[in-house]
């Protein structure tokens, strides 16, 4: 990052269906959470300080859209931020949007896109499996999470499964 330049998304994809463009901005995030948070009940603080934190910079990235020469192509233009994590507890379950938004107090743009279904979040290895269904033209990222939202007894990589088999597919493109 340059004084000139900005920075959005690490990757924007853009997939072409049915004749329509569709934008996924892409934003990995290294962090996992430390063992000494698993077992006790800090967990939601580490959500509060490091997660809600990492992910409100990036909603906060989506104004660039609007302000920036080179993201002009998305102007007007449905995009799915997309937060991916190396491997983060509850992000494959409907749990994680409940978490978050307990842990995110003053973030209240933060909190209504979490309620609305306009961030989605993936640990790696899900959102592999996720691409790879990208190629399926009725798949979509909505009708994953809305599946989920209506049964938030499973997670992510299971509602896939049962669509496409029982046997995780991997990413072909790797």
């Amino acid at each position: 990052k340059n004084r000139n330049q900005f920075h959005f998304f690490d990757w924007i994809i853009e997939i072409e269906r049915n004749k329509t463009k569709e934008y996924y901005a892409i934003e990995v995030k290294s962090s996992e959470v430390p063992n000494r948070y698993c077992y006790d009940e800090q967990l939601n603080d580490y959500y509060k300080k490091d997660v809600v934190e990492r992910i409100y910079k990036g909603i906060k990235k989506l104004s660039d859209i609007e302000n920036v020469t080179e993201l002009a192509f998305l102007k007007g233009k449905k995009v799915y931020p997309i937060f991916i994590f190396k491997d983060l507890p509850f992000v494959n379950s409907t749990v994680i949007n409940d978490l978050l938004v307990s842990c995110s107090g003053n973030y209240q743009e933060l909190c209504t896109k979490i309620k609305n279904n306009e961030l989605y979040i993936f640990n790696i290895d899900t959102f592999e499996n996720f691409i790879e269904m990208m190629k399926d033209e009725s798949f979509s990222i909505e009708w994953l999470f809305d599946e989920q939202k209506n049964n938030p007894g499973e997670n992510l990589n299971s509602i896939m499964q049962k669509r496409y088999g029982k046997v995780l597919l991997r990413n072909t493109y790797l």
